[in-house]
This record gives C-alpha cells, structure tokens and sequence, in this order.
C-alpha cells in the first residue's frame, strides 16, 4: 500500500538490489467522511495504522525484518542542505518535493502546465487539526512550480542511500540493534 504516488513499482526497479526482500509501503491518510461509497468502504476496511500493522506482522512472524522510513519528507530535508528547496523546506503535498520525485520517476504523469499550489500560513509550535479544503483551494500544498527532475533524483538517490546504509548497518549485525547496556538473553 502506498500514498502519493509513492506505490509504483518503479520504487523497487530504482533501488535495485537494495530492494530485495523488500515490502515498501508510505503513509496514507484517508477520511472515510469524504469520497464515494466505494472509497469510503476502502478506508473503514483499511485504516490501521501502519505502525500497528508492522507490529502486529513483527509479533506473528518474529523473523521478519521489517523497516520505512518513519516520513519521508523529513528524512530527505535532514539528507540534504538546508536551501535545497526553494518553497516551504520543500514540504506539501504536491508541493516541490512531491513533484520533484514526480518529475524524475514518472514525468509523463505531471502537468506542469496546471502546477499551481498554495502555501499555508500555519502556526510554529501548534498542529491545527483542520479539513484539507481549508489550507488550499488547488488541492495542493507547497509550490509544485519549483519542482525539477534533477531535485527529483538528487532527492532520490539521497533517500535510497540512506536506506541502503541502514540496512546494510542492520545486516552488519545480523539486525541485532540492541543497546549495549540492555542484557542480552538469548
């Protein structure tokens, strides 16, 4: 299951062999208020977290290895320097990280010629607990006209490799990532 976009096979074809084994998967957030019966019978069956649902697989299959990125719009601005997006830190979505990716995966889905966004003006330290249609009247968040492909693969190829190397220290270690001071019983 993916969101955004980000459920194209193209995501396994890209990584390579770090993708072997693989489940790839990204946040969803779906209101079961909204869309078409069929839409909404999705989302009621469907709306478990996805952290729930590595922990549940994690406790019924104890030799599974399951990893993603917790956000991957965070792990990319930590990946790259602070004035790589020129738009709200690149954030939105279908904003200029979003389309970045876009541009560079799957450019013949993207209208550029439509591209129009709306940044928010939203409070530091506050999360506002609001309806979509009240940040933007275009759909999208963030400014998808300062998308490019070559952000999109500069953004790509940072994301890829940093999972690679995460995977590779869990390998490493035969994914034994407990603490030093924890005691190990095994």
């Amino acid at each position: 299951m993916g969101g955004d976009g980000y459920d194209t096979p193209l995501l396994v074809q890209v990584a390579g062999a770090g993708a072997e084994n693989a489940f790839f998967t990204t946040h969803s957030l779906m209101d079961a208020s909204l869309g078409k019966d069929a839409v909404k019978k999705f989302i009621m069956d469907y709306q478990a977290p996805i952290e729930a649902a590595g922990r549940s697989a994690k406790a019924a299959y104890p030799d599974f290895r399951i990893v993603f990125p917790d956000a991957w719009w965070k792990m990319v601005s930590q990946l790259l320097p602070p004035d790589f997006f020129e738009a709200w830190k690149g954030l939105g979505h279908g904003g200029e990280g979003e389309t970045s990716i876009c541009l560079e995966l799957l450019p013949e889905l993207c209208g550029m010629s439509k591209a129009a966004g709306v940044v928010p003006h939203l409070p530091k330290y506050v999360d506002v607990k609001r309806k979509f249609n009240e940040l933007t009247n275009t759909g999208v968040t963030g400014d998808p006209t300062k998308a490019t492909p070559e952000k999109g693969r500069k953004m790509r190829e940072a994301m890829v490799e940093a999972v690679v190397k995460s995977i590779s220290a869990l390998d490493a270690t035969d994914w034994d990532y407990l603490s030093p001071e924890v005691v190990k019983v095994r």
